[in-house]
Protein backbone atom coordinates (compact mmCIF):
# COMPACT_ATOMS: atom_id res chain seq x y z
CA UNK A 1 0.00 0.00 0.00
CA UNK A 2 2.78 2.41 -0.90
CA UNK A 3 1.55 5.98 -1.38
CA UNK A 4 4.82 7.55 -2.49
CA UNK A 5 4.53 7.41 -6.28
CA UNK A 6 2.15 10.31 -6.86
CA UNK A 7 1.72 11.84 -10.32
CA UNK A 8 0.34 15.32 -11.08
CA UNK A 9 -3.35 15.42 -10.20
CA UNK A 10 -4.58 16.98 -13.45
CA UNK A 11 -2.81 14.49 -15.71
CA UNK A 12 -4.11 11.45 -13.85
CA UNK A 13 -7.24 9.66 -15.01
CA UNK A 14 -8.92 9.88 -11.59
CA UNK A 15 -9.54 6.17 -11.85
CA UNK A 16 -8.71 3.33 -9.51
CA UNK A 17 -8.07 -0.12 -10.88
CA UNK A 18 -7.50 -2.55 -8.02
CA UNK A 19 -5.35 -5.18 -9.64
CA UNK A 20 -7.31 -8.27 -8.71
CA UNK A 21 -10.82 -6.86 -8.54
CA UNK A 22 -12.89 -7.06 -11.75
CA UNK A 23 -14.37 -3.58 -11.23
CA UNK A 24 -13.23 -0.10 -12.19
CA UNK A 25 -13.23 2.45 -9.40
CA UNK A 26 -12.90 6.20 -9.61
CA UNK A 27 -10.32 7.96 -7.49
CA UNK A 28 -12.66 8.55 -4.53
CA UNK A 29 -15.54 6.23 -5.26
CA UNK A 30 -17.00 3.06 -6.73
CA UNK A 31 -17.76 3.85 -10.35
CA UNK A 32 -21.33 2.66 -9.98
CA UNK A 33 -21.49 4.35 -6.56
CA UNK A 34 -25.02 4.37 -5.34
CA UNK A 35 -25.88 8.02 -5.06
CA UNK A 36 -27.20 8.80 -1.57
CA UNK A 37 -30.17 10.78 0.00
CA UNK A 38 -31.85 12.66 2.82
CA UNK A 39 -35.00 14.53 3.66
CA UNK A 40 -37.42 15.49 6.46
CA UNK A 41 -40.70 17.24 7.23
CA UNK A 42 -42.53 19.25 9.85
CA UNK A 43 -44.88 22.18 10.21
CA UNK A 44 -43.64 25.11 12.28
CA UNK A 45 -41.18 26.09 14.96
CA UNK A 46 -38.66 23.71 16.46
CA UNK A 47 -35.33 25.53 16.68
CA UNK A 48 -34.81 28.92 18.24
CA UNK A 49 -32.00 31.32 18.97
CA UNK A 50 -30.17 30.68 22.20
CA UNK A 51 -28.64 33.37 24.41
CA UNK A 52 -25.57 33.28 22.16
CA UNK A 53 -25.13 32.15 18.62
CA UNK A 54 -24.86 28.41 18.17
CA UNK A 55 -22.94 26.42 15.58
CA UNK A 56 -25.02 23.30 15.04
CA UNK A 57 -24.73 21.09 12.00
CA UNK A 58 -27.81 20.43 9.90
CA UNK A 59 -28.79 16.89 8.93
CA UNK A 60 -30.24 15.89 5.57
CA UNK A 61 -31.99 12.71 6.81
CA UNK A 62 -31.66 9.22 5.37
CA UNK A 63 -29.81 6.42 7.12
CA UNK A 64 -29.11 7.43 10.70
CA UNK A 65 -26.49 4.88 11.68
CA UNK A 66 -24.09 2.17 10.56
CA UNK A 67 -25.28 -0.45 13.01
CA UNK A 68 -26.31 -3.06 10.46
CA UNK A 69 -22.72 -3.45 9.20
CA UNK A 70 -21.47 -3.72 12.77
CA UNK A 71 -24.01 -6.46 13.46
CA UNK A 72 -22.82 -8.43 10.43
CA UNK A 73 -19.22 -8.18 11.61
CA UNK A 74 -20.28 -9.23 15.11
CA UNK A 75 -21.70 -12.36 13.46
CA UNK A 76 -18.34 -12.90 11.67
CA UNK A 77 -19.91 -12.09 8.30
CA UNK A 78 -18.27 -9.91 5.65
CA UNK A 79 -20.91 -7.37 4.61
CA UNK A 80 -21.86 -6.89 0.98
CA UNK A 81 -20.64 -3.65 -0.57
CA UNK A 82 -24.28 -2.56 -0.90
CA UNK A 83 -24.70 -2.80 2.89
CA UNK A 84 -21.94 -0.24 3.45
CA UNK A 85 -24.04 2.91 3.29
CA UNK A 86 -22.24 6.23 3.05
CA UNK A 87 -25.15 8.20 4.54
CA UNK A 88 -25.28 6.00 7.62
CA UNK A 89 -21.50 6.11 8.01
CA UNK A 90 -21.30 9.90 7.69
CA UNK A 91 -24.20 10.35 10.14
CA UNK A 92 -22.05 8.78 12.85
CA UNK A 93 -19.38 11.47 12.46
CA UNK A 94 -19.43 15.03 13.69
CA UNK A 95 -17.46 17.53 11.61
CA UNK A 96 -17.22 21.03 13.05
CA UNK A 97 -17.98 23.43 10.22
CA UNK A 98 -16.81 27.06 10.09
CA UNK A 99 -18.84 29.52 12.21
CA UNK A 100 -22.52 29.89 11.27
CA UNK A 101 -22.15 33.63 10.81
CA UNK A 102 -23.97 34.13 7.49
CA UNK A 103 -26.71 36.16 9.17
CA UNK A 104 -29.54 33.66 8.67
CA UNK A 105 -30.80 30.36 10.10
CA UNK A 106 -29.10 28.18 7.44
CA UNK A 107 -25.47 28.81 6.43
CA UNK A 108 -23.82 26.99 3.51
CA UNK A 109 -20.11 26.12 3.36
CA UNK A 110 -18.04 24.89 0.40
CA UNK A 111 -14.59 23.50 1.12
CA UNK A 112 -12.05 21.68 -1.01
CA UNK A 113 -9.64 18.81 -0.33
CA UNK A 114 -7.30 16.99 -2.68
CA UNK A 115 -4.71 14.31 -1.93
CA UNK A 116 -3.74 10.77 -2.88
CA UNK A 117 -6.52 8.43 -1.83
CA UNK A 118 -5.91 6.06 1.05
CA UNK A 119 -6.38 2.82 -0.90
CA UNK A 120 -4.06 2.86 -3.89
CA UNK A 121 -2.59 6.36 -3.95
CA UNK A 122 -4.49 7.71 -6.96
CA UNK A 123 -5.45 11.37 -6.68
CA UNK A 124 -8.79 12.26 -5.12
CA UNK A 125 -10.41 15.71 -5.22
CA UNK A 126 -13.31 16.37 -2.86
CA UNK A 127 -15.75 19.29 -2.64
CA UNK A 128 -17.46 19.26 0.75
CA UNK A 129 -20.82 21.02 1.05
CA UNK A 130 -22.03 21.56 4.60
CA UNK A 131 -24.94 23.34 6.23
CA UNK A 132 -25.04 24.63 9.79
CA UNK A 133 -27.09 27.04 11.83
CA UNK A 134 -26.67 29.62 14.60
CA UNK A 135 -29.90 28.27 16.09
CA UNK A 136 -30.01 25.94 19.05
CA UNK A 137 -32.58 23.29 19.89
CA UNK A 138 -35.21 24.40 22.35
CA UNK A 139 -37.64 21.50 22.95
CA UNK A 140 -40.04 23.84 24.72
CA UNK A 141 -40.68 25.69 21.48
CA UNK A 142 -41.51 22.82 19.16
CA UNK A 143 -45.11 22.45 17.99
CA UNK A 144 -47.15 19.53 19.34
CA UNK A 145 -46.67 16.23 17.57
CA UNK A 146 -49.13 13.76 16.11
CA UNK A 147 -47.31 10.42 15.95
CA UNK A 148 -48.29 6.86 15.06
CA UNK A 149 -46.12 3.80 15.68
CA UNK A 150 -46.46 0.69 13.53
CA UNK A 151 -44.91 -2.07 15.66
CA UNK A 152 -43.95 -5.52 14.38
CA UNK A 153 -45.12 -8.21 16.83
CA UNK A 154 -44.60 -11.19 14.54
CA UNK A 155 -43.20 -14.43 15.90
CA UNK A 156 -39.62 -13.65 14.90
CA UNK A 157 -39.63 -10.70 17.31
CA UNK A 158 -39.16 -13.20 20.14
CA UNK A 159 -35.62 -13.97 18.93
CA UNK A 160 -32.70 -12.24 20.69
CA UNK A 161 -35.13 -10.29 22.87
CA UNK A 162 -36.09 -8.03 19.95
CA UNK A 163 -39.52 -7.54 21.47
CA UNK A 164 -37.72 -6.41 24.63
CA UNK A 165 -35.91 -3.70 22.67
CA UNK A 166 -39.26 -2.46 21.37
CA UNK A 167 -40.84 -2.51 24.84
CA UNK A 168 -37.97 -0.44 26.15
CA UNK A 169 -38.21 1.92 23.19
CA UNK A 170 -41.91 2.56 23.71
CA UNK A 171 -41.36 3.33 27.38
CA UNK A 172 -38.51 5.70 26.48
CA UNK A 173 -40.65 7.38 23.85
CA UNK A 174 -43.56 7.90 26.23
CA UNK A 175 -41.20 9.76 28.56
CA UNK A 176 -39.80 11.92 25.75
CA UNK A 177 -43.15 13.06 24.36
CA UNK A 178 -44.92 16.15 25.71
CA UNK A 179 -48.35 16.06 27.32
CA UNK A 180 -50.01 17.72 24.32
CA UNK A 181 -48.44 15.32 21.83
CA UNK A 182 -50.75 12.65 20.40
CA UNK A 183 -49.77 9.01 19.99
CA UNK A 184 -51.34 6.04 18.22
CA UNK A 185 -49.96 2.49 18.39
CA UNK A 186 -50.65 -0.06 15.65
CA UNK A 187 -49.50 -3.64 16.22
CA UNK A 188 -49.11 -5.90 13.19
CA UNK A 189 -48.41 -9.57 12.63
CA UNK A 190 -50.89 -11.59 10.53
CA UNK A 191 -52.86 -8.34 10.25
CA UNK A 192 -52.90 -4.91 11.87
CA UNK A 193 -54.58 -4.11 15.20
CA UNK A 194 -55.11 -0.62 16.60
CA UNK A 195 -53.83 -1.05 20.16
CA UNK A 196 -54.06 2.66 20.98
CA UNK A 197 -56.19 5.06 18.93
CA UNK A 198 -54.71 8.53 18.56
CA UNK A 199 -54.61 9.77 22.16
CA UNK A 200 -53.06 12.74 24.02
CA UNK A 201 -49.93 11.55 25.84
CA UNK A 202 -50.70 13.60 28.93
CA UNK A 203 -52.66 11.48 31.37
CA UNK A 204 -52.14 8.29 29.34
CA UNK A 205 -48.47 7.42 29.88
CA UNK A 206 -49.34 4.49 32.10
CA UNK A 207 -51.63 3.14 29.39
CA UNK A 208 -48.81 3.43 26.85
CA UNK A 209 -46.41 1.64 29.17
CA UNK A 210 -48.99 -1.09 29.82
CA UNK A 211 -49.33 -1.66 26.07
CA UNK A 212 -45.54 -1.84 25.76
CA UNK A 213 -45.17 -4.33 28.58
CA UNK A 214 -47.96 -6.52 27.19
CA UNK A 215 -46.42 -6.97 23.74
CA UNK A 216 -46.34 -10.62 22.64
CA UNK A 217 -44.56 -11.92 19.56
CA UNK A 218 -46.59 -14.28 17.37
CA UNK A 219 -47.64 -14.79 13.75
CA UNK A 220 -46.49 -13.52 10.34
CA UNK A 221 -45.49 -10.00 9.18
CA UNK A 222 -48.02 -7.83 7.38
CA UNK A 223 -45.96 -4.65 6.95
CA UNK A 224 -48.38 -3.23 4.38
CA UNK A 225 -51.42 -3.34 6.64
CA UNK A 226 -49.52 -2.13 9.71
CA UNK A 227 -47.98 0.85 7.95
CA UNK A 228 -51.16 1.73 6.09
CA UNK A 229 -53.15 1.72 9.34
CA UNK A 230 -50.61 3.93 11.11
CA UNK A 231 -50.67 6.50 8.32
CA UNK A 232 -54.46 6.52 8.32
CA UNK A 233 -54.49 7.44 12.03
CA UNK A 234 -52.22 10.45 11.51
CA UNK A 235 -53.65 11.74 8.23
CA UNK A 236 -57.18 11.42 9.61
CA UNK A 237 -56.28 13.91 12.35
CA UNK A 238 -54.05 16.21 10.29
CA UNK A 239 -53.74 19.69 11.79
CA UNK A 240 -51.55 22.41 10.24
CA UNK A 241 -50.66 23.63 13.74
CA UNK A 242 -48.98 20.33 14.59
CA UNK A 243 -46.08 18.21 13.38
CA UNK A 244 -46.86 14.75 12.04
CA UNK A 245 -44.86 11.55 11.72
CA UNK A 246 -45.14 7.75 11.44
CA UNK A 247 -42.47 5.41 12.81
CA UNK A 248 -42.30 1.85 11.48
CA UNK A 249 -40.50 -0.84 13.50
CA UNK A 250 -39.80 -4.24 11.95
CA UNK A 251 -37.40 -7.16 12.33
CA UNK A 252 -38.20 -9.06 9.15
CA UNK A 253 -39.51 -9.20 5.63
CA UNK A 254 -43.16 -8.97 4.66
CA UNK A 255 -44.72 -12.46 4.82
CA UNK A 256 -48.45 -11.68 5.02
CA UNK A 257 -50.88 -9.45 3.16
CA UNK A 258 -49.37 -7.53 0.26
CA UNK A 259 -45.70 -8.58 0.41
CA UNK A 260 -44.48 -6.71 -2.69
CA UNK A 261 -41.81 -4.18 -1.56
CA UNK A 262 -42.69 -1.92 -4.49
CA UNK A 263 -46.35 -1.86 -3.50
CA UNK A 264 -45.43 -1.11 0.14
CA UNK A 265 -43.22 1.80 -0.91
CA UNK A 266 -45.86 3.12 -3.31
CA UNK A 267 -48.54 3.01 -0.61
CA UNK A 268 -46.27 4.81 1.86
CA UNK A 269 -45.29 7.45 -0.72
CA UNK A 270 -48.96 8.26 -1.29
CA UNK A 271 -49.46 8.91 2.41
CA UNK A 272 -46.19 10.87 2.70
CA UNK A 273 -47.43 13.19 -0.06
CA UNK A 274 -50.17 14.21 2.39
CA UNK A 275 -47.46 15.82 4.57
CA UNK A 276 -46.63 12.97 6.96
CA UNK A 277 -42.95 11.90 7.10
CA UNK A 278 -41.91 8.31 7.80
CA UNK A 279 -39.01 7.11 9.94
CA UNK A 280 -38.11 3.40 9.99
CA UNK A 281 -36.35 1.33 12.65
CA UNK A 282 -34.88 -2.08 11.88
CA UNK A 283 -34.61 -4.57 14.74
CA UNK A 284 -32.28 -7.58 14.72
CA UNK A 285 -30.37 -8.57 11.59
CA UNK A 286 -32.98 -10.29 9.41
CA UNK A 287 -35.16 -7.37 8.31
CA UNK A 288 -35.49 -6.18 4.72
CA UNK A 289 -32.70 -3.59 4.71
CA UNK A 290 -33.45 -2.25 1.24
CA UNK A 291 -37.15 -1.81 2.04
CA UNK A 292 -36.60 -0.12 5.40
CA UNK A 293 -33.97 2.25 4.01
CA UNK A 294 -36.07 2.97 0.94
CA UNK A 295 -39.21 3.71 2.96
CA UNK A 296 -37.32 6.23 5.11
CA UNK A 297 -35.68 7.87 2.12
CA UNK A 298 -38.98 8.08 0.22
CA UNK A 299 -40.65 9.30 3.38
CA UNK A 300 -38.55 12.35 4.27
CA UNK A 301 -37.36 10.56 7.38
CA UNK A 302 -34.48 8.63 8.94
CA UNK A 303 -33.58 4.95 9.06
CA UNK A 304 -32.18 3.47 12.29
CA UNK A 305 -31.00 0.07 13.42
CA UNK A 306 -31.59 -1.27 16.93
CA UNK A 307 -28.79 -3.71 17.71
CA UNK A 308 -28.50 -3.32 21.48
CA UNK A 309 -29.82 -1.48 24.52
CA UNK A 310 -27.69 1.61 23.93
CA UNK A 311 -29.18 1.95 20.44
CA UNK A 312 -32.68 1.93 21.96
CA UNK A 313 -31.67 4.76 24.27
CA UNK A 314 -30.20 6.81 21.43
CA UNK A 315 -32.99 6.44 18.92
CA UNK A 316 -35.85 6.99 21.35
CA UNK A 317 -34.30 9.79 23.40
CA UNK A 318 -31.57 11.79 21.70
CA UNK A 319 -32.58 11.26 18.08
CA UNK A 320 -36.33 11.53 18.52
CA UNK A 321 -35.84 14.93 20.13
CA UNK A 322 -33.82 16.22 17.16
CA UNK A 323 -35.61 14.79 14.12
CA UNK A 324 -38.86 16.31 15.35
CA UNK A 325 -37.46 19.86 15.17
CA UNK A 326 -37.20 21.26 11.63
CA UNK A 327 -34.99 24.30 11.12
CA UNK A 328 -36.03 25.03 7.51
CA UNK A 329 -38.45 23.82 4.83
CA UNK A 330 -38.40 23.53 1.03
CA UNK A 331 -34.62 23.42 0.96
CA UNK A 332 -32.89 23.38 -2.43
CA UNK A 333 -29.12 22.95 -2.55
CA UNK A 334 -27.50 23.92 -5.88
CA UNK A 335 -23.89 23.33 -6.87
CA UNK A 336 -22.53 25.15 -9.93
CA UNK A 337 -18.98 24.18 -10.82
CA UNK A 338 -16.53 26.30 -12.74
CA UNK A 339 -16.38 25.63 -16.46
CA UNK A 340 -13.31 23.43 -16.06
CA UNK A 341 -14.64 21.10 -13.36
CA UNK A 342 -17.10 18.20 -13.43
CA UNK A 343 -18.86 16.03 -10.85
CA UNK A 344 -17.79 12.39 -10.91
CA UNK A 345 -19.68 11.03 -7.92
CA UNK A 346 -21.94 12.12 -5.07
CA UNK A 347 -21.94 10.90 -1.47
CA UNK A 348 -23.97 11.71 1.62
CA UNK A 349 -27.37 12.56 0.17
CA UNK A 350 -29.56 10.52 -2.13
CA UNK A 351 -31.50 11.97 -5.06
CA UNK A 352 -28.81 14.53 -5.89
CA UNK A 353 -29.40 15.27 -9.58
CA UNK A 354 -26.24 15.86 -11.62
CA UNK A 355 -26.77 18.23 -14.55
CA UNK A 356 -26.08 17.12 -18.11
CA UNK A 357 -22.36 17.36 -18.64
CA UNK A 358 -21.67 17.01 -14.92
CA UNK A 359 -20.97 20.71 -14.42
CA UNK A 360 -23.30 21.03 -11.44
CA UNK A 361 -26.34 19.58 -9.77
CA UNK A 362 -28.97 20.02 -7.10
CA UNK A 363 -31.01 18.28 -4.43
CA UNK A 364 -34.35 19.29 -2.91
CA UNK A 365 -35.27 18.44 0.67
CA UNK A 366 -38.71 18.95 2.15
CA UNK A 367 -37.18 19.91 5.49
CA UNK A 368 -33.87 19.80 7.35
CA UNK A 369 -33.14 19.32 11.05
CA UNK A 370 -30.45 20.28 13.52
CA UNK A 371 -28.02 17.48 14.31
CA UNK A 372 -28.01 16.02 17.81
CA UNK A 373 -24.25 16.06 18.36
CA UNK A 374 -22.05 19.14 18.65
CA UNK A 375 -18.49 17.70 18.82
CA UNK A 376 -16.53 14.57 17.92
CA UNK A 377 -16.35 13.38 21.54
CA UNK A 378 -19.95 13.88 22.66
CA UNK A 379 -20.87 10.31 21.82
CA UNK A 380 -23.93 8.85 23.48
CA UNK A 381 -23.47 6.71 26.58
CA UNK A 382 -22.71 3.18 25.41
CA UNK A 383 -20.47 4.37 22.55
CA UNK A 384 -23.29 5.22 20.15
CA UNK A 385 -22.46 7.86 17.54
CA UNK A 386 -25.80 8.65 15.95
CA UNK A 387 -26.73 12.27 15.40
CA UNK A 388 -23.54 13.69 13.89
CA UNK A 389 -25.36 15.40 11.07
CA UNK A 390 -24.90 15.03 7.34
CA UNK A 391 -22.09 15.51 4.87
CA UNK A 392 -22.56 16.09 1.15
CA UNK A 393 -19.27 15.12 -0.47
CA UNK A 394 -18.80 15.56 -4.21
CA UNK A 395 -15.93 13.91 -6.02
CA UNK A 396 -14.96 16.50 -8.63
CA UNK A 397 -12.49 16.39 -11.52
CA UNK A 398 -10.71 19.11 -13.50
CA UNK A 399 -11.18 18.93 -17.23
CA UNK A 400 -8.26 21.15 -18.22
CA UNK A 401 -4.50 21.23 -17.71
CA UNK A 402 -4.46 25.02 -17.42
CA UNK A 403 -4.05 25.93 -13.76
CA UNK A 404 -5.28 29.47 -14.40
CA UNK A 405 -8.66 28.11 -15.52
CA UNK A 406 -9.29 25.75 -12.60
CA UNK A 407 -8.95 28.22 -9.72
CA UNK A 408 -12.73 28.70 -9.45
CA UNK A 409 -14.06 25.29 -8.46
CA UNK A 410 -17.67 26.26 -7.91
CA UNK A 411 -20.45 28.04 -6.10
CA UNK A 412 -22.94 26.53 -3.64
CA UNK A 413 -26.36 28.11 -3.13
CA UNK A 414 -29.04 27.09 -0.66
CA UNK A 415 -32.64 28.31 -0.87
CA UNK A 416 -35.03 27.64 2.02
CA UNK A 417 -38.08 28.86 3.87
CA UNK A 418 -38.11 29.47 7.59
CA UNK A 419 -40.88 27.77 9.60
CA UNK A 420 -43.98 29.92 9.43
CA UNK A 421 -42.80 31.78 6.34
CA UNK A 422 -43.44 31.22 2.65
CA UNK A 423 -40.74 33.68 1.55
CA UNK A 424 -37.61 31.85 0.38
CA UNK A 425 -34.13 32.90 1.48
CA UNK A 426 -31.07 32.31 -0.71
CA UNK A 427 -27.52 32.04 0.67
CA UNK A 428 -24.37 31.37 -1.35
CA UNK A 429 -20.69 30.53 -0.90
CA UNK A 430 -17.86 29.48 -3.21
CA UNK A 431 -14.69 27.38 -3.19
CA UNK A 432 -11.39 28.05 -4.92
CA UNK A 433 -8.30 26.04 -5.81
CA UNK A 434 -5.53 28.63 -5.36
CA UNK A 435 -2.46 26.55 -6.20
CA UNK A 436 -0.54 27.91 -9.16
CA UNK A 437 0.40 24.46 -10.39
CA UNK A 438 -1.40 21.43 -11.74
CA UNK A 439 0.81 19.19 -9.63
CA UNK A 440 -0.69 18.24 -6.28
CA UNK A 441 1.76 18.56 -3.37
CA UNK A 442 2.62 15.32 -1.58
CA UNK A 443 0.83 16.59 1.52
CA UNK A 444 -2.24 17.41 -0.52
CA UNK A 445 -4.31 20.58 -0.49
CA UNK A 446 -7.07 21.30 2.03
CA UNK A 447 -8.84 24.65 2.06
CA UNK A 448 -9.62 24.06 5.73
CA UNK A 449 -8.42 21.52 8.27
CA UNK A 450 -12.08 20.57 8.64
CA UNK A 451 -12.01 18.92 5.22
CA UNK A 452 -9.29 16.49 6.27
CA UNK A 453 -11.72 14.51 8.44
CA UNK A 454 -14.27 14.42 5.62
CA UNK A 455 -11.56 13.21 3.24
CA UNK A 456 -10.76 10.38 5.67
CA UNK A 457 -14.45 9.51 6.11
CA UNK A 458 -14.98 9.29 2.36
CA UNK A 459 -11.89 7.15 1.82
CA UNK A 460 -12.85 4.81 4.66
CA UNK A 461 -16.35 4.12 3.35
CA UNK A 462 -15.08 3.69 -0.22
CA UNK A 463 -12.24 1.47 1.01
CA UNK A 464 -14.63 -0.72 2.98
CA UNK A 465 -16.78 -1.14 -0.11
CA UNK A 466 -13.69 -2.03 -2.14
CA UNK A 467 -12.67 -4.61 0.48
CA UNK A 468 -16.15 -6.13 0.55
CA UNK A 469 -16.21 -6.29 -3.26
CA UNK A 470 -12.79 -7.97 -3.34
CA UNK A 471 -13.73 -10.50 -0.66
CA UNK A 472 -16.96 -11.56 -2.33
CA UNK A 473 -15.09 -11.82 -5.64
CA UNK A 474 -12.85 -14.45 -4.04
CA UNK A 475 -9.90 -12.13 -3.33
CA UNK A 476 -9.70 -12.23 0.46
CA UNK A 477 -6.00 -11.28 0.50
CA UNK A 478 -6.73 -8.08 -1.41
CA UNK A 479 -9.61 -7.30 0.97
CA UNK A 480 -7.39 -7.78 4.01
CA UNK A 481 -4.67 -5.59 2.48
CA UNK A 482 -7.09 -2.74 1.74
CA UNK A 483 -8.44 -2.82 5.30
CA UNK A 484 -4.97 -3.02 6.82
CA UNK A 485 -3.91 0.06 4.87
CA UNK A 486 -7.02 1.94 5.97
CA UNK A 487 -6.30 1.13 9.63
CA UNK A 488 -2.79 2.58 9.31
CA UNK A 489 -3.96 5.71 7.47
CA UNK A 490 -6.82 6.39 9.90
CA UNK A 491 -4.52 5.91 12.90
CA UNK A 492 -1.92 8.26 11.41
CA UNK A 493 -4.57 10.91 10.78
CA UNK A 494 -6.11 10.49 14.23
CA UNK A 495 -2.77 11.14 15.95
CA UNK A 496 -2.67 14.68 14.56
CA UNK A 497 -6.39 15.49 14.44
CA UNK A 498 -7.77 18.42 16.42
CA UNK A 499 -4.31 19.86 17.06
CA UNK A 500 -3.05 16.60 18.46
CA UNK A 501 -6.01 15.90 20.75
CA UNK A 502 -7.25 13.11 18.47
CA UNK A 503 -10.76 12.37 17.26
CA UNK A 504 -13.20 10.03 18.99
CA UNK A 505 -15.10 9.26 15.78
CA UNK A 506 -11.98 8.14 13.94
CA UNK A 507 -10.87 6.06 16.93
CA UNK A 508 -14.19 4.23 16.69
CA UNK A 509 -13.65 3.85 12.94
CA UNK A 510 -10.26 2.26 13.55
CA UNK A 511 -11.84 -0.30 15.88
CA UNK A 512 -14.47 -1.04 13.21
CA UNK A 513 -11.83 -1.43 10.47
CA UNK A 514 -9.74 -3.73 12.67
CA UNK A 515 -12.79 -5.88 13.32
CA UNK A 516 -13.58 -5.94 9.59
CA UNK A 517 -9.98 -6.94 8.79
CA UNK A 518 -9.97 -9.64 11.47
CA UNK A 519 -13.20 -11.15 10.09
CA UNK A 520 -11.62 -11.26 6.62
CA UNK A 521 -8.40 -12.79 7.99
CA UNK A 522 -10.41 -15.42 9.89
CA UNK A 523 -11.90 -16.41 6.53
CA UNK A 524 -8.55 -16.83 4.80
CA UNK A 525 -7.38 -13.34 3.93
CA UNK A 526 -3.72 -12.40 4.43
CA UNK A 527 -2.80 -8.71 4.24
CA UNK A 528 0.17 -7.59 2.14
CA UNK A 529 3.09 -6.66 4.38
CA UNK A 530 4.07 -3.73 2.10
CA UNK A 531 2.72 -0.63 3.86
CA UNK A 532 3.43 3.07 3.55
CA UNK A 533 5.84 4.73 5.94
CA UNK A 534 3.59 7.82 5.92
CA UNK A 535 -0.04 6.66 5.67
CA UNK A 536 -1.44 10.18 6.30
CA UNK A 537 0.98 12.57 4.58
CA UNK A 538 -1.02 15.72 5.35
CA UNK A 539 0.17 15.87 8.97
Amino acid sequence: MNHKNRLPRITRTHLWALALVPLSLSACSLSDGAAPQGEGEGEDGGATEGEGEGNTNIGFGGAGDFGFVRSELDDNQVPAASDIDDIGFFAEHHTTLPPADCGDRVCPHAMLGAMANLVDGSDCTLLQVGLNSPLVIDPADRPPLTLALAVDVSGSMSADDRIGFVRQGLVRLSNELDDDDQLAIVLYSNAATLALPLTPVGGHRNEIIDIANALVADGATDIFDGLDSAFAEVVGAFDVARQHRVILLSDGVATAGNTDPGAIRSMAATWVSEGVPLTTVGVGSDFDLALMRGLAEDGDGNFYFLDDTSAVDEVFTQEVSTFLMPVAFDVTLDVDLGADWTIRNVYGVRDFVVDDGGNGGHVTLNAVYLAGRTSDDDTFEGEGRRGGGSALLLEVMPTTLDASDISQVGEVRVAFSAPGSSEPTIMATSSNYPLGSTTLPARGFFSDRIVEKSFVMLNLVVGMRAAATAFHAGQADEAASVLDGLVLAAADYEDSANDGDGDADILADIALLEQFRDVVIAQGGTPDADTSDDPWPAD
